[in-house]
């Protein structure tokens, strides 16, 4: 079941948050690997490569190492 959210969050994003060809869009993965306080994970982004613009997509899913 939890596999299964994340697929259907994962196939919304693209209707969510569309890529703007003018700006040069890309969807982008920043892997957490280690920090101090332990915590590793992976965020998603668009980003917009003509600005240098990171723009966070809340999934609110977390991704863990099953990928």
């Amino acid at each position: 079941a939890d596999n299964l959210n994340k697929q259907v969050a994962l196939s919304n994003v693209r209707s969510s948050y569309p890529l703007d060809d003018s700006k040069r869009a890309c969807y982008a993965r920043l892997s957490v690997l280690k920090n101090r306080s332990g915590m590793s994970g992976n965020v998603l982004f668009v980003y917009e490569k003509a600005i240098h613009r990171f723009v966070p997509v809340n999934l609110e899913i977390t991704f863990d190492e099953e990928e």
